[in-house]
């Protein structure tokens, strides 16, 4: 099942596991879309315990992966950064392989960190 949210600029698609393509790459192995994007230009940007962060400079997206660990779900997030018309707008893409509330406030948390990071950017 597939929801769309819309915040200010932002928007939102969360899909369970799937072979659907998510901005490319099949969201089936973290290991696998992280090696693909390193070997096109881009870079990890952060690896912790619980998550994997990287760019690809060229497309203008930032990825972040919730690494599966304890039984915890892995999450595949895609946020690039899009022109529309006049607007420039952050789609944000996801995959996440757990129960609805985890996925939910996993997401949530994402947006939470986006908007504080882009605050300054809005007038």
């Amino acid at each position: 099942m597939k929801r769309w949210f819309s915040l200010l600029c932002v928007s939102v698609l969360v899909s369970p596991a799937s072979a659907e393509p998510l901005c490319g790459y099949e969201a089936t192995s973290i290991d696998r879309i992280v090696g693909d994007i390193t070997r096109a230009g881009g870079r990890v940007v952060l690896d912790t315990a619980d998550f994997i962060a990287a760019e690809e400079p060229r497309r203008l997206i930032l990825w972040t992966f919730a690494k599966p660990k304890s039984g915890q779900f892995p999450a595949f997030i895609c946020r690039q950064v899009v022109r529309t018309g006049d607007r420039i707008e952050v789609q944000l893409r996801a995959v996440c392989n757990g129960a609805k509330p985890e996925c939910d406030a996993l997401i949530a948390s994402v947006l939470d960190q986006q908007q504080k990071a882009t605050q300054h950017l809005r007038p």
